[in-house]
C-alpha cells in the first residue's frame, strides 16, 4: 500500500477519492454565492469569517444532513485555512498539489486527518444509497 502511495505522489496523480474531494471543493468555490457563510448570519468579526467557513444546511430531516450539498460543504470546511484562502485563480493548482502530496485512498482518510468524522457523513451510513420501496 505504501509503494502505491509513493507512485501516486511521485507522479503527481490523484486517487479517485482525491478527485472526488477536488470536484466537491471546486464546485463550492465556483458557486460561493449559493452557499451561506457566517458573514450572512451576523456582522461580527469572528474566525469563521477570516477562514471562509460555509454553513451546512439546517433541517430536521436526516436526508438533508446527508445530502450532496452538505457533503460538499463538509469537505470544503475541512480543508486547511491557508488553502481555503488561496486566490481563486491559483486555487485549483494549489488544491491539486495538496491532494497529490497527501494521497487519500478514501474520503474517511481525508476527514480523519482534518477532524472527527461526524455521524452525519454520508459514507458512514450503509443505508444512504439504498432505495426503500414500500411493499405494494
Amino acid at each position: 500500500m505504501q509503494i502505491c502511495r509513493r507512485v501516486f505522489r511521485d507522479n503527481n496523480i490523484l486517487t479517485l477519492a482525491s478527485v472526488y474531494i477536488s470536484e466537491c471543493v471546486v464546485v463550492l468555490r465556483e458557486n460561493t454565492e449559493f452557499f451561506s457563510t457566517q458573514r450572512l448570519i451576523h456582522k461580527y468579526n469572528t474566525r469563521g469569517i477570516q477562514s471562509k467557513i460555509f454553513l451546512p444546511p439546517q433541517a430536521t430531516k436526516s436526508w438533508v444532513s446527508r445530502s450532496v450539498i452538505a457533503n460538499i460543504i463538509n469537505v470544503y470546511n475541512r480543508l486547511p485555512g491557508e488553502l481555503r484562502n488561496v486566490p481563486y485563480l491559483t486555487f485549483k493548482k494549489e488544491l491539486h498539489i495538496y491532494l497529490a502530496r497527501k494521497v487519500y485512498y478514501n474520503i474517511d482518510d481525508f476527514l480523519l486527518e482534518h477532524g472527527d468524522i461526524s455521524n452525519q457523513h454520508p459514507f458512514h451510513d450503509e443505508n444512504t444509497f439504498a432505495i426503500n420501496i414500500p411493499p405494494s
